[in-house]
């Protein structure tokens, strides 16, 4: 806080202004510029070359219609400066009301003095402040909030319907918004795509990322069939963006219900084939970098025929990266494990199951990163056919 203020005294009465001439002299740590009209003190206060630590203002000013406009008009213009009255009225019920409509204080000008005229000027300061920070905060929170509901509104609110499969997917930012992703819908040739992805960081910015990958990569599904086509187009869009250093890991699967005959592309993400017992079986790794990263990018896409009873996992980092207090990692074994012990469940049960596992297993540390996984499981009774 600073030894000395620069106020803006809104006064009409030379007599009652004499009162804070008296009480302030020449080498005061408060510096007073005084105007005779509401009308001149608004005009002063939004002039660009003038910034006052405080307002102090009369009830009774000439160009006002009832004694508390002075403070609704001073308060309304926004700029942040506290406003004190200073006023002949010793009145609670006027105070009070003052108050309520924007003002930090009340001085009634017989009683003023220096020391606390200062200190009032302080104290406004520091509330004025106080509730600038609170109001910023409180709208940064909303405009979160907003966008944490739009980012959940581009997940999948319902499962594709696949006659002998099941699929389900789950997703839990660590902040409000994450920058992880998935989703399900149809390519051109009908197969059903799959897709999990993962943004480096968390938080608004890699939420605004996935939002545009998002609506890329179902662009390009209305015209091409081959998920490592998708993803390389994918890449070329996202290189002539400005994505300030950062990637995004995915895999793109495209499932033919008929054969269960799937085609895997991936960016720097790994996915797992379990068998019907919710065992590993296969392990799909990366055949390029992430998205973002190089321009010479050329997905290979990676064949699996699902079997009855076995099952796709797409999971990001975020669940197997989950560490306790002693920094062990949750890790893959464990995940298996979780999904394992409910394997016989549905889709979204066994989902739960994991996510609860790495919760539990981290215990009090907080979640590091967002979590995301999919799980499609072909029925066991499953022959192929619609």
């Amino acid at each position: 806080m600073g030894k000395h203020v620069h106020v803006l005294y809104i006064e009409d009465d030379d007599a009652d202004a004499r009162l804070l001439e008296r009480a302030v002299n020449s080498a005061s740590r408060i510096q007073i510029d005084r105007v005779p009209l509401l009308a001149a003190g608004l005009a002063r206060l939004t002039a660009a070359e003038r910034r006052y630590d405080a307002v102090l203002v009369d009830l009774g000013l000439p160009d006002v219609v009832d004694r508390l406009e002075a403070v609704r008009r001073l308060h309304e213009l926004g700029i942040g400066i506290p406003i004190i009255v200073l006023t002949g009225q010793d009145d609670e019920e006027t105070a009070i009301a003052a108050l309520l409509q924007g003002a930090q204080d009340y001085i009634v000008k017989e009683r003023i003095y220096e020391d606390a005229l200062f200190r009032s000027v302080q104290y406004a300061m520091v509330r004025v402040s106080h509730e600038t920070s609170t109001g910023q905060l409180r709208e940064a929170m909303q405009e979160l909030d907003a966008a944490r509901d739009i980012q959940q509104a581009q997940f999948p609110s319902t499962f594709p319907e696949l006659p002998g499969y099941e699929i389900a997917g789950q997703c839990e930012p660590a902040l409000t918004c994450g920058g992880d992703y998935f989703d399900f819908f149809p390519l051109a040739n009908q197969h059903q795509a799959i897709v999990i992805g993962d943004v480096s960081g968390h938080g608004l910015g890699p939420a605004m990322i996935t939002a545009s990958v998002r609506s890329v990569l179902r662009t390009l599904a209305l015209q091409h069939s081959c998920v490592a086509d998708i993803l390389n187009l994918a890449n070329t869009v996202v290189r002539n963006d400005d994505w300030r250093g950062r990637f995004m890991t995915m895999t793109i699967a495209s499932l033919d219900t008929s054969t269960g005959d799937l085609n895997i592309a991936t960016a720097g993400h790994n996915a797992v084939v379990l068998n019907e017992a919710g065992q590993l079986s296969a392990s799909i790794d990366a055949t390029e970098l992430p998205l973002g990263m190089v321009d010479e990018f050329s997905a290979v896409p990676q064949q699996h025929r699902l079997q009855p009873g076995e099952s796709l996992m797409l999971y990001t980092d975020g669940i197997t990266e989950t560490h306790d207090h002693n920094q062990k990692l949750f890790g893959q074994n464990r995940l298996l494990e979780a999904t394992q012990r409910r394997y016989r469940e549905t889709a979204s049960e066994i989902g739960v199951e994991t996510f609860s596992a790495a919760r539990s297993f981290a215990g009090r540390v907080p979640q590091h990163d967002d979590m995301t996984a999919i799980l499609l499981r072909r029925n066991p009774e499953s022959n192929g056919r619609h």
